[in-house]
């Protein structure tokens, strides 16, 4: 398998080359999304197309300029101390931000990139050494089931989504040293990192060099980078801050339940329960004419009386307790693989009657 060395062709013929592989009528799709973007990257127009993960909603079109994506991409290549020459590994669809960041980091940092097709366990077929590479936590959850598979990968960003703490305790014994990212497509991938394994392992994330953070009156972050952004974006994600300037995401406003009067945010009651859980799991709400709503648990697999009650036992408040559940076999998703909550929300209110009492 040969990389792309970017600095080998000049602009033109980056831009020949592009052209030349996506006339190739049987060329994969995944690799088409490599080239549309390597086309549009040495192409005279100053800004990129790109989408949200469509996460609340329908994926939104936003226009990014190369400038701003050559800064994000000069932070990474910083923090991970990255060297022309160095090699890296990219195993993401080259549709999303996170594919396209690490075309950019390859380029601006003259990278030697190898390229796969992307999968959910990327390193099965992949033998080659590489100092870098992202994935998302999917494909670190599939791929550690082959824990050893990550002795060629030094250094390892998990982003697109929660570390849960599954996950986290799997990488304790990688050799890689990885890291959790957050960040969106508006701020061109991460502007925080959480450092997962190793003696500088933490709970929470550390803002990039010329990033703050604070919180607006509904305890949402608001990202300020003037080296990036133009303006302060407010994010819909609740957080707590500490002390030090580092944060740790407590989960989506829009998410909220409200049971009671209590608002509960699912993504801490399946941070609770996660250890309990080897199949899909979710939770979510139904409407409840006393409550307002009523959690329900989602699973992959049917339980029993007694394993509902060792969930329960799992959660540190007693109106977290599961009292309805659903099983489900195939979770609706976003174009980014992320769990489409709203889009569960509306499966659970259409077929209430599959919720079962407990």
């Amino acid at each position: 398998m040969q990389p792309l060395i970017f600095s080998q062709h000049t602009d033109s013929e980056w831009l020949s080359i592009s052209i030349e592989k996506l006339s190739r009528p049987a060329l994969p799709e995944w690799e088409k999304a490599l080239w549309r973007f390597i086309l549009e990257w040495y192409s005279p127009r100053p800004f990129i197309a790109v989408y949200t993960s469509g996460s609340t909603g329908k994926p939104k079109e936003l226009q990014v300029s190369k400038e701003m994506m050559r800064v994000s991409a000069g932070k990474t290549l910083r923090f991970f101390n990255l060297k022309p020459s160095d090699s890296a590994l990219l195993c993401l669809s080259a549709s999303y931000i996170a594919g396209k960041m690490m075309i950019v980091r390859a380029i601006v940092g003259g990278l030697h990139l190898y390229v796969t097709e992307p999968s959910s366990m990327p390193l099965k077929d992949f033998h080659q050494q590489v100092t870098f590479t992202a994935m998302v936590p999917m494909q670190v959850f599939e791929q550690l089931k082959e824990p050893t598979s990550f002795n060629g990968i030094e250094k390892l960003l998990v982003g697109g989504g929660a570390v849960s703490s599954k996950l986290s305790d799997g990488l304790q014994t990688c050799s890689c040293a990885a890291y959790e990212s957050y960040g969106m497509t508006e701020t061109v991938s991460h502007v925080a990192l959480r450092c997962i394994n190793g003696e500088g392992a933490r709970q929470t994330f550390v803002p990039m060099t010329q990033v703050s953070v604070l919180l607006d009156d509904r305890q949402c972050l608001v990202i300020n980078a003037p080296d990036l952004l133009s303006e302060p974006i407010i994010t819909n994600d609740r957080a707590k801050l500490y002390p030090d300037g580092s944060f740790r995401i407590v989960g989506r406003i829009d998410n909220v339940i409200n049971s009671g009067g209590i608002k509960i945010q699912p993504e801490e009651v399946e941070q609770q329960i996660a250890s309990f859980f080897h199949l899909a799991f979710a939770i979510s709400s139904v409407p409840d004419s006393k409550m307002g709503e009523k959690l329900v648990l989602v699973v992959e697999e049917e339980l029993s009386d007694e394993q509902v009650s060792k969930v329960n036992k799992l959660l540190h408040e007693s109106y977290h307790r599961v009292h309805l559940y659903v099983t489900l076999h195939h979770f609706p998703q976003t174009g980014s693989h992320k769990l489409d909550r709203p889009a569960l929300k509306r499966f659970l209110l259409e077929h209430l009657s599959f919720v079962k009492q407990l």
